[in-house]
Formats: C-alpha cells, sequence, structure tokens
C-alpha cells in the first residue's frame, strides 16, 4: 500500500506538470486547466466520501484518524483539552471541529469539512483573480488541485493546515477590500481554530498596508492574550511546545547540520537555533516590506502573499520538527508567488513538481526503521538525506526568488501574465 501511495503521487505530479507545459500559453489553456480544476474538485469529493464510507480502514495511520478523531470524541463527551488531555491544537480547534462529527461519527465527516474549505478557499481566490483581472488564477489553482498535497493530505488525510490556508486567504482578501477589523479577526481565526503555527500569517496580515494596521492587529493581539489568560484557569496550552525544542525530523535544515556534526546537537545552542536563524533572516526582508508597503505602485496582496510565503518556506527550512506536507498551511500563496509572471516559468514549475512527486516517499523512508537513526547505514538512508538536500535547496531557491521577484523589487508586481 506504502508502494502504491509513493507511485499513484510520482503519477499525478508528473501528470499535472506535463499537462501545464502542454497547455501553458495556448489559447485553450484557461478552459482546460477550469475544466480540470472542476473535475478534479468533484472526483476528490466523491472518492473521499466513498472511502470513508466503505473502507475507512485505508486511512487509518493519518493524524485526523488516530489523533483528532479521539480526541474530538472525548471533547464531545465533556473532556477538555490541555485540562484532561494533552493536545498541540488551539482552544477553538476542537468546538469547531465537533459539528461535522455530531452529524456522522466518522474521520469521513472532518476529511470532508476540510476539503469543503478549500474548495471555498479556492472559490475566493479565483473570483478575487477575476475581481482584479489576474490571469494566472487558474494556473495556481490547477497546480494547487493537482497535488499530492491536495489529493493525498486533505482529501483523503485531512491534514488541518487547510485550515490555516482558508482563514489566511479570507483575512488577505478583506484586507484587500479595506475591511481591516474583520480581516484582523480572520487571521486570528487562523491561530484560534488550528494551532500556533497561524501565526505565521500574521505579519503580512497586520502590516498589509500602514493604513488601519491597528485595526488588523487588535483582533490578533487579543487572541494571544485570551490564549495565555487560560494557563490562569488550569489549561496548559504551552505544554506541546516545550518537546519541539528537542524534537527533529527530516525535510529541514538541521536534519542535515545534524547527520554531518552530530557534535552539534549536544551544544547549548542547539535549542535555540531554530528559533535564532528563522528571526535572522525574516528580520530584514520584514522591513523590507515594510517600507515596500508604504508605495501605492503595487499589488499589495501579491507582495504580503510572498511575505507569507517567504515566511512559511523559512519555517520549513529552520524548524528542527516539520514535515514536509506543512508546507500545505502556506502552498496556494507560494504557488501564486511563484507564477505571477512567465519567466522561468517551466523551471519553477518543475522545481515545485519535484517537492510533490517525492512527497510521499520521504515519509515513507522516514517511517521505515534505520532509516532516520542511521541514515548513513543503509541506501534508504542515503536515499532520505539526498532528498533533503534536494527538498532544502529548492526552499532557499524559493525564498529568494520570491525575495527577490515581490519583496526587494521596486517595480510593479500586478499578477498579470505575459504569455
Amino acid at each position: 500500500m506504502e508502494l502504491l501511495k509513493i507511485s499513484i503521487n510520482l503519477v499525478i505530479s508528473v501528470t499535472a506538470f506535463a499537462v501545464f507545459c502542454l497547455a501553458l500559453g495556448k489559447p485553450w489553456e484557461k478552459k482546460l486547466l477550469k475544466a480540470s480544476v472542476i473535475s478534479g474538485t468533484l472526483f476528490k469529493f466523491v472518492y473521499s466520501s466513498i472511502i470513508f464510507a466503505l473502507w475507512p480502514h485505508l486511512s487509518t495511520k493519518s493524524d485526523m484518524t488516530r489523533y483528532s478523531f479521539p480526541r474530538i470524541v472525548r471533547f464531545i463527551g465533556g473532556e477538555l483539552p490541555n485540562r484532561d488531555f494533552s493536545d498541540p491544537y488551539s482552544i477553538l480547534y476542537y468546538p469547531f471541529l465537533a459539528i461535522p462529527v455530531r452529524i456522522w461519527r466518522s474521520t469521513g465527516s472532518l476529511v470532508l469539512t476540510l476539503l469543503l474549505m478549500e474548495t471555498l478557499m479556492i472559490y475566493l481566490y479565483l473570483r478575487r483573480c477575476r475581481d482584479k483581472e489576474c490571469d494566472g488564477g487558474w494556473r495556481t489553482v490547477f497546480l494547487y488541485c493537482f497535488s499530492p498535497f491536495s489529493f493525498y493530505w486533505v482529501a483523503l488525510s485531512g491534514h488541518n493546515g487547510i485550515m490555516i490556508t482558508f482563514w489566511v486567504m479570507v483575512s488577505l482578501i478583506l484586507a484587500e477590500k479595506g475591511k481591516a477589523w474583520y480581516s484582523g479577526l480572520a487571521g486570528a481565526a487562523a491561530f484560534l481554530f488550528t494551532k500556533i503555527l497561524g501565526i505565521l500569517s500574521w505579519p503580512a496580515i497586520a502590516f498589509y498596508e500602514k493604513r488601519n494596521w491597528i485595526f488588523r492587529s487588535i483582533p490578533l493581539a487579543l487572541s494571544l492574550i485570551l490564549t495565555m489568560s487560560l494557563l490562569l484557569f488550569g489549561f496548559d496550552v504551552i505544554s506541546p511546545y516545550r518537546v519541539q525544542a528537542t524534537s527533529l525530523t527530516s525535510g529541514n535544515l538541521w536534519f542535515l547540520v545534524a547527520n554531518l556534526f552530530p557534535a552539534i546537537t549536544s551544544a547549548h545552542a542547539w535549542r535555540l537555533l531554530p528559533v535564532l536563524s528563522f528571526m535572522i533572516v525574516l528580520m530584514p526582508v520584514f522591513v523590507v516590506f515594510l517600507r515596500r508597503q508604504k508605495t501605492a505602485d503595487h499589488d499589495r496582496f501579491t507582495t504580503a502573499s510572498s511575505l507569507y510565503a517567504i515566511t512559511c518556506l523559512l519555517f520549513l527550512i529552520f524548524s528542527k520538527k516539520v514535515y514536509n506536507y506543512y508546507i500545505l498551511i502556506g502552498l496556494i500563496f507560494i504557488i501564486h508567488s511563484l507564477t505571477r509572471d512567465s519567466l522561468n516559468l517551466k523551471k519553477r514549475v518543475m522545481t515545485y513538481s519535484f517537492i510533490c512527486a517525492v512527497s510521499y516517499l520521504e515519509q515513507y523512508l522516514w517511517y521505515t526503521p534505520g532509516f532516520a537513526t542511521d541514515v548513513f547505514g543503509s541506501p534508504g538512508g542515503q536515499m532520505l538525506f539526498l532528498l533533503n538536500i534536494l527538498t532544502v535547496g529548492i526552499y532557499i531557491y524559493w525564498t529568494v526568488l520570491l525575495c527577490r521577484k515581490s519583496i526587494f523589487n521596486s517595480g510593479d508586481t500586478m499578477t498579470r501574465l505575459v504569455p
């Protein structure tokens, strides 16, 4: 079954890349991409419903099945997270997802809920592109929809990262419409309804533009204060984050460093390196972003999307505990920013397709006994190490590209494409 998943992800990624390149710049490109997205979305609803109704055992290894669903059942039974059981999610995660579970007590209800949120997010994005007369919307959505991150991790595994992306999309669209307070509320929801990773979007949301930044910031600050205040009532809301400092997975810079220089893991600075390196790289980018958002000669939505995409990529590069499917928290914004012009577009999409193609392979290698603990002692471990080099290299390439094209570029960054 695992090898089948690897093969299917590879086929979907390669086929999507081939179709994208074949249609690029053709008169019928938009029609083909539109038809593919609509049919693909309907297909995801159908196969997800069938699998969870008839063969739910096919998704028993997902986090939604193993962790979230049992805890939601406990929440419905009267237990509270971070008081009666340890939990990494935010305070509104279980109240929200308890609603579909009450209707259908199955992991399928959760997966279909997230699939609905993904579909609504895509609709809002496409409507925004139509209203702004941006030509790249269907390209972005096609690449997003026909990726394993959507086909497998949302439509089958129900990864909750899509909840963050949904609220960030709503927030940036509201900010573009000048609705600062509601934009801040949506940004707060990205954190309150999912987990702390939603905070990664806050710099792009709060400082979308200089005007009314305080109205976008107030709901963000209040959501954090509300969460921290639960400590006074016996809810240990910060306990899950104490564990993160000692964890290490593949798919990031520190995995490579730890295997090349094992002694560094014993240093006192080892726990602080992820946060320090993340902030050191992000801060100059953020400062330039602030200056750029004061001007009116560019598309603020794209620039803010790029900042959020860069923030997500830096998180993937510098966090010691990160899985490649975490890219879902900002995937559509990464694609939007990568495909905003046609210069070297096929090259950018090729690197994206590679990440998609090896996404499940990396998971397979990491969870295979011996590969993670003795990276250089087996062919599989060596392949995992090589995949990490390529993956981190691509993340860095995207980060540099987005900084150069959107943040440090003094010209217009409207998303209208030139065939």
